[in-house]
């Protein structure tokens, strides 16, 4: 809104020139008792939008990021806010600073808020899905998130949750494989098979030196690589598969009842919660592989 008043300064300001010719009154965003109807709207008053318009815009794009519809996973918000807060200490502590000094308190305000939510924010889980994203993974360090606290972290959960879940994984695997004829077939087995008998503290270095992804890749990237990549990372895999299921917001979800609400309708009352559910999973996948098509 700020912005579109700032490219209507030229007309606004010819507006009020030929409202003041012709009447007296009050005109200004801080109206006084005092003043005229078609004031001039002075320069400071200009600078002070312009000013807050440059403050906000990163959280516009933030806020585009984290709401829209390419699934933003929950790894994703510590690097989100870590930038909002390098922009904020940025703008306070630049050498020209604000040309108004509401748009100063107003940063100020906004930077102790966010420090409020920064632990929040690094949570154990946050921390966990941050290192099990591909795009997130290289810039922990940079991003102030101690990696062996969470490599600590992500081994804890693993033992906790995980490692029973993998080897019954594994004895069923290996009691249904019959033992095929092809040697090259052989040598990818055994070679399968080594990677399983690694310890998850191997696994775990192994993958957090992967070279990681582009930061500006989407979740859709994000799935598509572990479905080629799973088996280097069988473990990560099966971890990553729950924590980057986390939206970092709720949108996702919001659309996902919206699109309840246009499946039931006074001609399709009668429809189970089954049926209800299965019709709108569906359509979500549709809509998923049909984005991911036209991105390649």
């Amino acid at each position: 809104m700020l912005n579109s008043v700032l490219m209507l300064k030229k007309l606004l300001e010819e507006l009020l020139h030929r409202i003041r010719e012709r009447h007296d009154g009050f005109t200004s965003f801080l109206i006084k008792p005092f003043d005229d109807l078609a004031k001039r709207i002075e320069e400071v008053t200009w600078h002070a939008m312009q000013d807050f318009c440059d403050f906000l815009k990163p959280f516009k794009d933030a806020t585009a990021l984290m709401s829209a519809s390419e699934y933003p996973t929950l790894g994703m918000v510590i690097p989100v806010m870590h930038i909002l807060l390098q922009h904020i200490h940025r703008a306070i502590v630049a050498n020209e600073g604000f040309r108004s000094r509401h748009a100063m308190r107003f940063a100020t305000a906004v930077e102790e808020k966010l420090k409020d939510y920064e632990a929040l924010v690094k949570r154990s889980e946050v921390m966990i899905a941050a290192a099990l994203d591909p795009r997130v993974k290289g810039v922990l360090v940079n991003v102030g998130v101690n990696v062996e606290e969470v490599m600590t972290l992500i081994t804890n959960d693993y033992e906790a949750e995980y490692q029973q879940a993998c080897e019954a994984k594994r004895q069923v695997l290996q009691s249904s494989l019959a033992r095929p004829s092809s040697d090259l077939f052989l040598n990818l087995l055994e070679e399968h098979d080594q990677i399983a008998d690694e310890p998850f503290a191997g696994e775990l270095n192994r993958w957090m030196a992967h070279a990681p992804m582009n930061m500006k890749q989407s979740s859709r990237d994000v799935c598509s690589w572990f479905a080629v990549n799973q088996a280097m990372y069988p473990r990560i895999q099966l971890m990553a598969r729950d924590y980057l299921a986390l939206t970092a917001t709720s949108v996702p979800s919001e659309c996902a009842f919206s699109r309840a609400g246009t499946t039931i309708n006074k001609r399709r009352a009668r429809l189970g919660d089954d049926a209800v559910q299965a019709i709108c999973e569906l359509q979500s996948l549709l809509a998923f592989n049909a984005k991911s098509r036209r991105r390649d």
